[in-house]
């Protein structure tokens, strides 16, 4: 019996990728890892770590990635997608480096492609040579967009997807806001810290879900809690507007927390547990969504409640994209 062979001709030949041809960057390094098949447990351990792109990935070494959250079945996992890739982990990237415009202006059209913690913009030549636009600024009215701020869109758009889920628990919000504190810190916070335990003198406890920490060490903690973006936010009556019940609630919550740390005792002991002065602290929450409230009649509303500022989800939103918007426009020339 014959054993039939395959035309030659017919079969394509597979090349081993080059992570010095512009191309294979722009084509493979800036794949989201979003597009890859992994268990849930592989992707959300990419999360943690902040690994978001192929380009990311191949330029940790394993021992890296196994000082993060990624396990030994992740690795693997890991390792298999970058293997049908033609890749490997612990890449080192390396590329020309030119020293002017004018030497620039021999190549002949752009791309964008990822390299370290950021998307480049590349200058290339028909032969395949490359150079950075944006270590030698010669790029006009084109910005680069880093790493950072598309990693920003993706949790935006994460947390849309959350607060559109009717089986959402807060116990998600909670994963989502510790692994993007940035959604809920500003100029006067810089960390934000998940689940310190309130000893009461009943042995009954209290957990805020994030204490924020100030930048000036002389500033006091703020107390931030979370809630359901279903809740309801506003009872919009004619004659009187208020916020619902369920805001009301998590205010009550709130001012418990806060009148925890009017004792010295404490106090002090959550300085020397945690290392957070807290007294009298600024209470946030975070409910419902915003809906076709007048700003008018929301300020109305919330001169009920001076000691606590109420957020909705869609303002944590529309602030991000602020962000991003001023990220974006600072970059252009």
């Amino acid at each position: 019996m014959k054993s039939k062979v395959k035309s030659q001709e017919n079969t394509p030949i597979k090349q081993s990728p080059d992570p010095n041809d512009p191309y294979f960057i722009l084509e493979c390094f800036s794949k989201s890892l979003d597009e890859f098949e992994m268990s849930v447990r592989t992707a959300n351990a990419l999360k943690h770590a902040n690994i978001h792109f192929i380009g990311q990935l191949v330029q940790k070494t394993e021992d890296e990635l196994l000082a993060t959250e990624i396990g030994i079945k992740s690795l693997q996992e890991l390792k298999e997608i970058l293997t049908e890739m033609g890749l490997s982990l612990g890449m080192h990237l390396e590329t020309m480096q030119f020293t002017s415009e004018k030497e620039s202006q021999k190549y002949e059209f752009v791309a964008i492609g990822f390299l370290g913690n950021r998307l480049k913009l590349f200058s290339l030549h028909r032969d395949g040579r490359f150079v950075f636009l944006d270590e030698i600024n010669a790029y006009g009215g084109v910005y680069v967009i880093t790493s950072e701020t598309l990693a920003l869109k993706q949790a935006i758009d994460e947390l849309e997807t959350f607060i559109n889920n009717k089986d959402l628990r807060e116990e998600d919000l909670q994963d989502f806001f510790k692994r993007n504190p940035e959604f809920i810190l500003n100029d006067e916070y810089r960390k934000a810290h998940s689940k310190v335990v309130l000893e009461k003198e009943n042995q009954e406890t209290l957990v805020p879900d994030f204490i924020l920490e100030p930048y000036n060490s002389e500033r006091l903690c703020a107390i931030l809690d979370l809630k359901l973006p279903s809740a309801k936010v506003w009872v919009l009556k004619k004659n009187r507007p208020r916020f619902s019940s369920a805001v009301f609630e998590a205010v009550s919550q709130l001012r418990e927390y806060s009148q925890f740390f009017e004792h010295d005792h404490n106090r002090l002991q959550i300085l020397n547990e945690y290392g957070l002065l807290v007294y009298r602290p600024k209470l946030f929450v975070i409910i419902g969504r915003r809906g076709p409230v007048d700003p008018l009649v929301r300020r109305r509303i919330e001169i009920g409640t001076p000691d606590t500022t109420v957020l909705t989800y869609d303002d944590i939103i529309e602030k991000l994209r602020h962000k991003i918007g001023l990220a974006e426009k600072g970059k252009k020339k």
